[in-house]
């Protein structure tokens, strides 16, 4: 599923003459985080400070240097284009590296086809395994998130919806989409 992260802050943030946080501390330990409170409470500048979209007045922020951490704005500046069930396949394609592991296979497998001498096609067969061997591992290790029809129903998508084209999809659908392909990448 997802692994544990941990964030630790002690930042302070205004706009203008409003302050958002003043000498904030705290440490969130979570798998997954929501926040909730009212309007301007600072809400969505935590999430972008965490991210690294907005610069702190002052204070520090840590977390595991190699973390991969989603944001979701809430500003609607996604475009994107196919099918909405392709849409996300091909975030997820792109992400977990079948893409190029597929292109790979593509490409070695015509090699074979045109390669006359045998150590050479030998050898190119044995990078052929070693790829399909990836492959498989990355496809046995699947989840909610690499299954876009899965991930798209439990959003509220209907099956007519996942085929049509996204580009048709109203400003609140388009956002769910969003996060659709957020949570079908990998992220800590």
């Amino acid at each position: 599923m997802f692994p544990q992260i941990r964030v630790c802050l002690f930042i302070s943030k205004r706009f203008s003459e409003k302050i958002i946080f003043d000498n904030f501390s705290g440490t969130i330990s979570s798998k997954r985080l929501g926040l909730t409170g009212v309007n301007g409470s600072g809400k969505s500048t935590l999430m972008k400070i965490i991210k690294g979209l907005e610069h702190l007045d002052s204070g520090t922020i840590s977390h595991p240097k190699n973390a991969k951490i989603k944001y979701l704005s809430q500003t609607i500046t996604y475009s994107f284009e196919g099918k909405v069930a392709d849409v996300v396949k091909n975030h997820y394609m792109k992400d977990s590296g079948l893409q190029n592991l597929y292109n790979e296979e593509k490409y070695i497998l015509t090699e074979i086809e045109h390669e006359k001498d045998i150590s050479k096609a030998e050898s190119l067969y044995e990078n052929l395994i070693k790829i399909q061997g990836e492959i498989e591992s990355i496809n046995s290790s699947k989840n909610y998130s690499s299954d876009p029809l899965y991930l798209l129903k439990k959003l509220g998508f209907t099956d007519e919806m996942i085929e049509q084209e996204s580009s048709t999809l109203s400003g609140g659908w388009l956002m769910r989409l969003a996060l659709a392909v957020l949570m079908s990448e990998s992220s800590d």
